[in-house]
C-alpha cells in the first residue's frame, strides 16, 4: 500500500511540474504589454536613424535603444505613466552629429513632448519648422550645437514654452518678433550666436521673463527701455554686442527685481544713466568699456546698490578719478574691476566688504594700496602696469586666501620681511616679471603652480629652494643675471613642469639629463653659456613643442632623435658648436610639425640629400590649428610671460614674439659648412616664409623650383658657390620682399620682376657674370636676348585663368600658322658656309665638351649650342685668329661645367690658346700640371671653380701670362717659386682661398705687377722690407690674413699705389714712415683691425688724395691724438677712428672742414650723450664751429637728449637720414624739415613731441621720404584728407639711390650699417633702406584716416594703431599693392573691412583688433593666413579665422564680389593672351619654314 501511495505521489509531482513548466512556456511565448505607443516608438526610432554616430558612439544613449522593447524604458525617454505618451526627450551630449532634418516628421510626430533636450549633440543646419508642431513643449534646450540660419517662424506656435535655450550656436538674423507671442517664457538664452539688428521696442510683452541673455552677438541700436519694465526680470545680460546709443530709461513704476545687469563691451557712450541707482537688488553690474567721451562720471549713483557683489567699471574713458573710498559703503562687494582708469585711495581707506578679486591694472597707481591689509578674503590681485616702486609689503602674504597675484610691469625692488615671507600663504600663481627685483630670491610656498620672475635683476645661482615647488607647472626666470649651473634638483619637476624658460642669463656647465621634465611643452635656455651635449632625456618629452638653446656652447652632433617628438614646432640651435652631418642614413630627418628651424652659426658639414625636406608636412601645408598648450608658451593667455627667439630675416636679426610664431615658417641653416647642391625637395615647402642658406659652400644652380615657394618673403643664398643664372620666375614671387644672391658665381641677366627690381644692388654684388639692373653693369645683346627669351618662356608657362588663355590663344595661333604656311615666298634655301676652324681643334673642343656632365641649367650653357658639323669658330665662347683659324680664346664663364679637369684633357691640345676663362664651373678637383702646356696663354681665369689642392708649379711655364685670376677656390699650401718666372704678369688675384706660408719673395721680381689681391687667405709672417721694387703696383690687398710684424715703410714709397688694404691682420708696433718725396696717389688706406700702437703718424696728413681711411683699433695706449692731422684730407668721404684707446676728446667741430665727409665712425662703446643738440649744428654763419653743412646722416638715438630739435637742421640741404628716437625731446613737429630736398628717413619715435601734425600754413609734402616714424609721442588732432599728397617717393616705384645714401645705409664698400628699429608685422625689427614705412602709432590722433594714404602705392609698412581714428577703413587702401604690414588696431574704426584688402598679395600681416568693425571678414588668401587675434574685440566681425560664422546673406554678398572680380580678371588675361597668340604663331611659323624645311614640306603636303 505504501508503495502504491508513493507511486501516486510521484505521478502527481511530475504532473504538477509539467503543468507549471507548460504554463511558464505559454506565458513566455505571449508578448508583454508595452507602455510606449507604437507610433511614438516608430518616431523615436526614425529620429535615431537620421544620424551618423560620432567617434564616441559606444557611449551614446541611443545606442542602448532596441526596436522590440518598450521605448519608455529607453535612455533619455520619459513617458506619461497613464497614457504612454513620450513627454521628455533628453539626449544631452549624445554626439548625434548631423542636422535636424526638415523633411522628416520624426520630431513633429512626438506631439506630446514637453521637454526637448538636445544640448551638446553636435547638431547643425537650420532648425526645422516642425518644431512648431510641439504645442505642449515647455522646455526647448538646444545649447552648444552648430545651428545656422534664423529661428523658424513656427516657433511662435509654442504657446506653453517657458524656457528657450539655444546658446553657443551660429544662429543669425534678427531677434524674432514671434518670440514676443510666447508670453509664458521665463528664460531666453541666446548667448554666443550671430544674431543682429535691433531689439523690439515692446519687450515688456514677455511679462513673465526672469532670465534674458543675448550676450556676445551682433545686436545694435538702442537698448529698449521696455526691458526694464518687465517686473519679473532678474538677470539681464547684453554684454559684448554693438549697442551704441545712450541708454534712456523712463520711470520704473514697481521696484525692479534685477540682480544681474551686464552691459560691458558694447559701444555705449555718454553719461552713465542715473536710473541704475534705482536697481537696488543688483548683485552683479558690468559697465566696462562705456565711453564717457572723457566726461565726468558721477560714481555716487552706485552708493544705493548695497547688494552689489561684482562690479566692473574698467575702461570708462573718463577724466574722473575713481576714489576707492566710494566702495567703503558696500558690505557684500567681492569682485571689483577698475583697470585702465585713474584710481586713488587714501592711506586710511578701509573697505568693510570682503573683496575676493581686485583688478587695478594700468590705473596710474604709484604706491601699494594699504587698504588691502584687511582684505582677508582676497584671492586674486592684478596690480600690473602701474608705477609702484620699493618693496612689496610683508603683510600682503598674511592674507589667507590669496592665490593669484600679478605685479608685472612695475618698479618693485624686493620683498619686505624675512626670506620665508611667502611661505605663510598658499599662493598658486605669481607674476613679478618686468620689475627691478634683486637678491635674495624669495622662498616660495609649495603650492605654487606658476612663477614668472623674468626681466628682473636676480643674480647668483638659481636657488635650489625652487625645487621644493613640486606642483610647479610654469617657471620663467629669463632675462636676469643668474649664474652657475642648472640645478640637478630640477628632477623634482619630472612629471609636472611644462614651461621652463631660463633665457638670457649666465648659466654654465652641462644641462643635467635628470633635470628634464617629461611634461615639458616649452624649453628655452638660449643666450647662456651652457656646454656639453644636448640632454638625450628630451626624447621623453612627448609634448615638447618649443626648444631653444641658441647662443650657448653646446658641442654635439645634430639631435636626430628629436624627430620622434610628435609635436615639435620650433627648434633653435643657433650659435653653438653643433657639428657633423645633418643627415643620417639610418634615420629620416622628417619633422612633420616643425614651423621654425634655426641651426645657423654652427659647424655642420656635408651635403643634404635631394629628398631631405620631404615629409616636413607643416611647412608644406597652409593649415594650422594651435592648441591651448601652444597658446600658453607663446604668451597669449592672461599671464604676460614672453617667449622670444632672435632670428635672421630680410638681412637683419629680429626678435620674434608672441603670436608671430603662428605666422612665420622659417628655415635658417646659414653660417655652417654645408656643401653640394641645394636639395630640390625644398620646393615642397610651399608655406615657407623665410629661407636663409647663406655663408655655406653650396654649389650648382639655384633650383628653378624655388618659384613654387609662393609664400616666401625673405631669401638669402649669399656667400656660397652657386653658379648659373638666377631663375627668372623668382621675380614673380609676389611676397618675396627681400633677397640676397651676393658673393656667388652667378651669371647672366638679373630677372626684371617687380620684386627683384626693388632690391638694392648689394644683393647681387661679387657675382662677376651678373648684369642688368639694379647693378650698373649693362648686359650684352646676347645676354639681353636670353633674358627676353626667358621672359617669353615664362609667359607661356603662366597658368593664370587658363581657360581664358586657351580660348583666346589657341585659335589665333592656328590661324597665324595657316596664314604663314600658305605663303611659299617665305621659303628660302640655305647653303653651307666654308669652315675656318681647323678640324683637329674642333675635335679637341668637341671632346672637351664630352668630358663634363651638364648641370641643371644645361639648356643655357654655351657648350649645349655647339654643333659638330658646324664651324667651331662660330661656336659660343670660341674666338679664332682671323688669319690662321687657330682657336685663340675659350670663354665658358658661367657655363656650369660639371666634372674634374683631367690631366689628359683634350683642352691641353689647344696649343694656340691665348685666353682661357672657365670661371663659375664645378671643376671640383685639383688644377693639373698639364695647365703648363698652354704656353701661349696671356689670360687665365678660373674663378670660383671649386678647385683645391696645391697650385701646380707648371704655372711658371706660362711666361706670356699677364692676367692670373684664381679667386674663390680652396687652394692650399704656398705659392710655387716658379711663379717668379711670370715676368709679364700684371694682375695676380688669388683671394678667398686657403693659401698659407709667408709672402712669396719671388713676387718682388714681377716688376710689371699692377694688382696683387691675396685677401682672405691664411698667409703669415712679415712683409719684405723692399716692397718698393714693385714700382708699378696700384692695388695691394692682403687683408684678412695672419701677417705680423711691422708694416714696411717702403710700401708708401711706391709712387703708383692707389689702394692699400692691410686690414684685419696681426701687424704690430708703431707705424714709422720716412719722407715721401713725391705726392702720393693713395685713395684707400685701410689699416684697421690690427695691433698697431703708438701715435698716429703725422705723414697721413700728406696723403691729400685719400677718400677712405680706416685706422680703427689703433692702440694709442691712452695717449693723446693730434686730430688736426686730418684737416688736410679735404677729399675724405669715409673715416673710421673707432676704438683708438685714447684719452683725447673728439671735438666735433674738427670735421666741419671735411666738406665731403659722409661716414664718420668714432665709437668705442655705446654713448649716452645728454643735454641739448647744439643749435648751430648746421648754421651757415657758424661754419667754423659746426658740423659740415654737407651732413648726410644724423643719428643721436637712444640717448637722453632733451629740449627742442635744432631749427638749424633746415640748413643741412644734403640731409637724408634723421633719427632722434628714444630721447626726451619736447617740441612741436619740425615742419621746417619739409624744405630739405633729399630727406628720406625721419624717425622721431619715443620722445615727447606734441601738437598737431599739420602745419598752420603750407603743405606737409615730403617728396623723398621713405621711412616716417613718429610713434610713441603725444601728437594730436586730425589729419586732413589730402595729408599724404605730394609724398612722391612712397607713391612711385622708381628709386635711384645716390652714393651718399648708399654709404649711410651700409650697402656700399664699407661695413658701416645704418639701421632703424621699427614695428613691422606686430614686432620690432631692424630695417635698412629697403622698406617704405609710415608709423604714427601710439599718439592721440583722431578723425578719419586720410584718403590720400591710398596714393602711397609703394608703401610697405603702415602702422596707425593705438590712436582714436574713427570712420571707415578707406576702400582705396586696396590700391596699395606693395603693402606687407598693416596695423589699424586699437582705434575706433567702424564699418566693414574692405573685401579687396584680401586680394593684396604682398600683405602678409595685418591687425584690425580692438575696433568697432562689423560684417564678414574678407576671405582672401592673405587674410585667412592671419591669426584670429588680428580681429578680436570687433564684436560685429564674423567669418574665418574667427570662430563666429556669418549669416547666409553676408556670405552671399561676399561671394558675389569675388565672382565679379574673377570675371574682370579672366577678361583681362584673355585680352593679354590674344596678342602673344598672334606673335607666337608667326614666330613658330617662321622657324618651321626657315630652319625645319623638311617639317614644312610634310605640313604643306598634309594641307594640300
Amino acid at each position: 500500500m505504501h508503495s502504491c501511495c508513493a507511486r501516486k505521489i510521484i505521478v502527481w509531482s511530475l504532473c504538477l511540474i509539467f503543468s507549471l513548466s507548460h504554463s511558464i512556456l505559454v506565458r513566455g511565448s505571449s508578448p508583454p504589454k508595452h507602455l510606449c505607443r507604437q507610433d511614438q516608438r516608430d518616431a523615436l526610432w526614425e529620429f535615431k536613424s537620421e544620424f551618423h554616430l560620432s567617434g564616441m558612439a559606444a557611449n551614446e544613449k541611443t545606442q542602448t535603444w532596441r526596436n522590440n522593447s518598450d521605448c519608455c524604458s529607453w535612455d533619455g525617454i520619459t513617458c506619461d505613466p497613464k497614457t504612454g505618451n513620450v513627454l521628455d526627450l533628453n539626449l544631452w551630449s549624445s554626439s548625434l552629429n548631423g542636422p535636424l532634418r526638415s523633411s522628416s516628421d520624426s520630431i513633429g510626430n512626438l506631439k506630446y513632448l514637453r521637454v526637448l533636450g538636445l544640448s551638446g549633440c553636435n547638431l547643425f543646419g537650420k532648425l526645422p519648422a516642425s518644431l512648431g508642431n510641439l504645442s505642449d513643449l515647455t522646455v526647448l534646450d538646444l545649447d552648444g550645437n552648430g545651428f545656422t540660419g534664423e529661428l523658424p517662424v513656427s516657433i511662435g506656435n509654442l504657446k506653453q514654452l517657458t524656457k528657450l535655450l539655444i546658446a553657443s550656436s551660429k544662429l543669425s538674423g534678427n531677434f524674432h518678433q514671434a518670440l514676443l507671442n510666447l508670453t509664458e517664457l521665463t528664460a531666453i538664452n541666446l548667448v554666443f550666436n550671430q544674431l543682429e539688428g535691433t531689439l523690439p521696442s515692446d519687450m515688456s510683452r514677455l511679462s513673465k521673463l526672469e532670465y534674458f541673455d543675448i550676450g556676445s552677438n551682433l545686436f545694435s541700436g538702442s537698448i529698449p527701455s521696455s526691458l526694464f519694465m518687465i517686473p519679473s526680470l532678474i538677470h539681464l545680460k547684453l554684454e559684448r554686442n554693438h549697442f551704441n546709443s545712450l541708454l534712456e530709461i523712463g520711470n520704473i513704476s514697481s521696484p525692479s527685481k534685477l540682480q544681474t545687469l551686464s552691459l560691458g563691451g558694447n559701444r555705449l557712450s555718454g553719461p552713465i544713466p542715473g536710473f541704475i541707482s534705482k536697481l537696488v537688488e543688483l548683485s552683479s553690474l558690468d559697465l566696462s568699456f562705456w565711453d564717457t567721451l572723457r566726461g565726468d562720471v558721477d560714481f555716487s549713483i552706485f552708493l544705493h546698490l548695497k547688494s552689489l557683489m561684482s562690479l566692473d567699471i574698467s575702461t570708462l574713458n573718463t577724466r574722473s578719478i575713481v576714489d576707492m573710498s566710494l566702495f567703503s559703503h558696500f558690505e557684500s562687494l567681492s569682485i571689483l574691476s577698475l583697470s585702465r582708469n585713474t584710481v586713488k585711495f587714501s592711506s586710511t581707506l578701509h573697505l568693510v566688504s570682503p573683496i575676493g578679486s581686485l583688478a587695478v591694472a594700468s590705473c596710474n597707481i604709484s604706491e601699494f594700496p594699504k587698504f588691502l591689509r584687511t582684505q582677508t578674503s582676497l584671492f586674486n590681485l592684478d596690480i600690473s602696469q602701474n608705477q609702484i616702486k620699493g618693496q612689496v609689503p610683508e603683510w600682503l602674504w598674511s592674507l589667507p586666501g590669496l592665490e593669484y597675484v600679478d605685479f608685472s610691469l612695475n618698479s618693485f625692488t624686493g620683498f619686505d620681511g624675512p626670506a620665508d615671507v611667502f611661505q605663510r600663504n598658499e599662493i598658486s600663481m605669481l607674476d613679478i616679471s618686468s620689475n627691478s627685483f634683486q637678491d635674495p630670491f624669495p622662498l616660495l610656498p609649495k603650492s605654487m603652480t606658476f612663477l614668472s620672475a623674468s626681466d628682473n635683476q636676480f643674480s647668483g645661482e638659481i636657488p635650489t629652494t625652487i625645487c621644493e615647488l613640486v606642483s610647479l607647472d610654469v617657471l620663467v626666470l629669463s632675462n636676469n643675471n643668474f649664474s652657475g649651473s642648472i640645478p640637478r634638483c630640477f628632477e623634482n619637476f619630472n612629471t609636472k613642469l611644462s614651461i621652463l624658460h631660463l633665457r638670457n642669463n649666465s648659466l654654465s656647465g652641462k644641462f643635467p639629463e635628470e633635470s628634464v621634465s617629461v611634461a615639458l611643452i616649452s624649453l628655452d635656455v638660449g643666450r647662456n653659456q651652457l656646454s656639453g651635449e644636448l640632454p638625450k632625456s628630451l626624447i621623453n618629452c612627448t609634448h615638447l613643442e618649443f626648444l631653444n638653446v641658441e647662443d650657448n656652447k653646446f658641442n654635439d652632433t645634430f639631435p636626430f632623435w628629436l624627430r620622434l617628438l610628435p609635436g615639435l614646432q620650433i627648434l633653435v640651435l643657433r650659435s653653438n658648436k653643433f657639428h657633423g652631418s645633418l643627415y643620417s642614413p639610418r634615420s629620416s630627418p622628417s619633422f612633420s610639425k616643425l614651423r621654425i628651424i634655426d641651426i645657423s652659426k654652427n659647424l655642420f658639414t656635408g651635403a643634404l640629400p635631394l629628398d631631405y625636406f620631404a615629409g616636413w608636412s607643416e611647412m608644406s601645408s597652409g593649415v594650422y590649428t594651435p592648441d591651448n598648450k601652444q597658446k600658453r608658451f607663446i604668451g597669449i593667455t592672461f599671464l604676460n610671460y614672453r617667449k622670444s627667439v632672435v632670428l635672421a630675416t630680410k638681412g637683419s636679426e629680429r626678435e620674434f614674439l608672441g603670436s608671430i610664431f603662428s605666422i612665420y615658417k622659417i628655415i635658417d641653416v646659414s653660417g655652417n659648412r654645408f656643401e653640394g647642391d641645394i636639395p630640390k625637395s625644398i620646393c615642397l615647402l610651399k608655406e615657407l616664409n623665410v629661407l636663409n642658406m647663406s655663408n655655406n659652400a653650396f654649389i650648382g644652380s639655384i633650383p628653378p623650383s624655388f618659384s613654387n615657394l609662393t609664400n616666401l618673403q625673405s631669401l638669402d643664398l649669399s656667400k656660397n658657390r652657386l653658379s648659373g643664372k638666377i631663375p627668372t620666375a623668382l621675380g614673380k614671387l609676389t611676397f618675396l620682399a627681400w633677397m640676397n644672391f651676393s658673393y656667388n658665381n652667378l651669371e647672366g641677366p638679373i630677372p626684371q620682376g617687380t620684386q627683384i627690381q626693388t632690391q638694392d644692388s648689394s644683393s647681387f654684388l661679387q657675382n662677376p657674370g651678373l648684369c642688368g639692373a639694379p647693378l650698373h653693369k649693362i648686359c650684352s645683346g646676347e645676354e639681353q636676348g636670353t633674358l627676353n627669351q626667358d621672359k617669353e618662356d615664362e609667359e607661356e608657362e603662366q597658368v593664370l585663368s587658363w581657360i581664358a588663355v586657351a580660348i583666346a590663344y589657341v585659335p589665333v595661333w592656328i590661324l597665324c600658322l595657316i596664314f604663314s604656311l600658305s605663303h611659299p615666298i617665305l621659303i628660302f634655301a640655305s647653303f653651307p658656309a666654308k669652315h675656318m676652324c681647323h678640324a683637329d681643334q674642333r675635335d679637341a673642343l668637341w671632346e672637351f665638351k664630352s668630358e663634363f656632365h651638364p648641370s641643371g641649367l644645361a639648356a643655357s650653357e654655351k657648350t649645349q649650342r655647339w654643333r659638330n658639323n658646324t664651324d667651331c669658330c662660330s661656336w659660343d665662347g670660341i674666338t679664332c685668329d682671323p688669319n690662321t683659324g687657330n682657336v685663340a680664346g675659350l670663354n665658358l664663364l658661367g657655363s656650369s661645367l660639371n666634372g674634374s679637369l683631367r690631366s689628359n684633357s683634350s683642352l691641353f691640345r689647344l696649343q694656340h690658346l691665348q685666353s682661357l676663362d672657365l670661371s663659375s664651373s664645378n671643376l671640383a678637383g685639383i688644377l693639373p700640371d698639364s695647365i703648363g702646356n698652354l704656353k701661349n696663354l696671356r689670360v687665365l681665369k678660373l674663378l670660383e671653380c671649386n678647385l683645391f689642392g696645391k697650385l701646380p708649379s707648371s704655372l711658371g711655364n706660362l711666361s706670356y701670362l699677364t692676367h692670373l685670376d684664381l679667386d674663390g677656390n680652396d687652394f692650399t699650401g704656398e705659392l710655387p717659386d716658379l711663379m717668379g718666372n711670370l715676368n709679364q704678369l700684371t694682375k695676380l688675384i688669388l683671394a678667398s682661398s686657403k693659401l698659407s706660408g709667408n709672402f712669396p719673395h719671388v713676387l718682388l721680381n714681377l716688376t710689371e705687377l699692377t694688382t696683387i689681391n691675396l685677401h682672405f687667405n691664411q698667409l703669415e709672417g712679415t712683409l719684405p722690407s723692399n716692397m718698393s721694387s714693385l714700382s708699378k703696383l696700384e692695388y695691394f690687398n692682403i687683408g684678412s690674413n695672419s701677417f705680423s710684424g711691422s708694416i714696411p715703410s717702403s710700401l708708401f714709397m711706391i709712387p703708383s699705389l692707389i689702394h692699400l688694404n692691410l686690414e684685419r691682420n696681426g701687424f704690430s708696433g708703431p707705424l714709422e714712415i720716412g719722407n715721401i718725396s713725391s705726392p702720393s696717389k693713395l685713395q684707400t688706406l685701410s689699416l684697421g683691425g690690427n695691433s698697431l700702437n703708438g701715435p698716429i703718424p703725422g705723414f697721413i696728413s700728406k696723403l691729400a688724395g685719400l677718400l677712405y681711411l680706416d685706422l680703427s683699433f689703433w692702440n694709442i695706449r691712452r695717449g693723446v691724438v693730434g686730430f688736426s692731422i686730418f684737416l688736410h684730407l679735404k677729399s675724405l668721404t669715409f673715416l673710421d677712428l673707432s676704438h683708438l684707446n685714447t684719452r683725447s676728446m673728439v671735438d666735433m667741430s674738427l670735421f666741419s672742414h671735411l666738406m665731403s665727409l659722409s661716414v664718420l665712425h668714432l665709437s668705442a662703446s655705446d654713448n649716452q650723450f645728454s643735454g641739448e643738440i647744439p643749435k648751430i649744428i648746421c648754421e651757415l654763419d657758424s661754419l667754423e664751429e659746426s658740423i659740415s653743412v654737407g651732413l648726410v646722416s644724423l643719428d643721436v638715438s637712444h640717448n637722453q637728449l632733451s629740449g627742442e630739435l635744432p631749427k638749424s637742421l633746415i640748413n643741412c640741404t644734403y640731409l637724408q637720414f634723421v633719427n632722434v628716437e628714444d630721447n626726451m625731446f619736447n617740441d612741436m613737429f619740425p615742419f621746417g624739415l619739409r624744405v630739405l630736398p633729399g630727406l628720406q628717413f625721419l624717425v622721431l619715435r619715443s620722445n615727447k613731441f606734441h601738437g598737431p601734425l599739420y602745419p598752420p600754413e603750407g603743405s606737409m609734402s615730403f617728396p623723398k621720404l621713405r621711412i616716417f616714424d613718429i610713434s610713441k609721442n603725444l601728437f594730436s588732432g586730425a589729419l586732413p584728407s589730402d595729408y599724404f599728397a605730394g609724398w612722391n617717393e612712397m607713391s612711385s616705384g622708381v628709386y635711384t639711390a645716390d652714393n651718399r645714401q648708399q654709404r649711410f645705409i651700409g650697402v656700399s664698400f664699407s661695413n658701416y650699417s645704418k639701421s632703424v628699429v621699427l614695428t613691422n608685422k606686430g614686432s620690432k625689427m631692424e630695417l635698412l633702406g629697403i622698406y617704405k614705412t609710415i608709423d604714427v602709432s601710439e599718439n592721440r590722433f583722431e578723425g578719419e584716416i586720410p584718403k590720400s594714404i591710398s596714393l602711397l602705392k609703394e608703401l610697405i609698412v603702415l602702422n596707425m594703431s593705438n590712436n582714436a581714428f574713427v570712420g571707415h577703413i578707406p576702400p582705396s587702401l586696396s590700391s596699395m599693392t606693395n603693402l606687407q604690414s598693416l596695423d589699424l588696431s586699437r582705434n575706433r574704426l567702424s564699418g566693414k573691412i574692405p573685401p579687396k584688402l584680401g586680394k593684396l598679395t604682398f600683405l602678409a600681416w595685418m591687425n584690425f583688433s580692438y575696433n568697432m568693425l562689423e560684417g564678414p571678414i574678407p576671405q582672401g588668401t592673405q587674410i585667412q593666413s592671419q591669426n584670429s587675434s588680428s580681429f578680436v574685440h570687433n564684436l560685429g566681425l564674423c567669418g574665418a579665422p574667427l570662430q563666429k560664422t556669418c549669416s547666409g546673406e553676408e556670405e552671399e554678398e561676399t561671394r558675389k564680389e569675388d565672382e565679379e572680380n574673377y570675371q574682370v580678371l579672366s577678361g583681362i588675361v584673355a585680352a593679354i593672351a590674344y596678342v602673344p597668340g598672334v606673335f607666337c604663331g608667326l614666330v613658330i611659323s617662321h622657324i618651321l619654314i626657315s630652319y625645319r624645311q623638311d617639317w614644312f614640306k610634310k605640313i604643306s603636303k598634309c594641307i594640300a
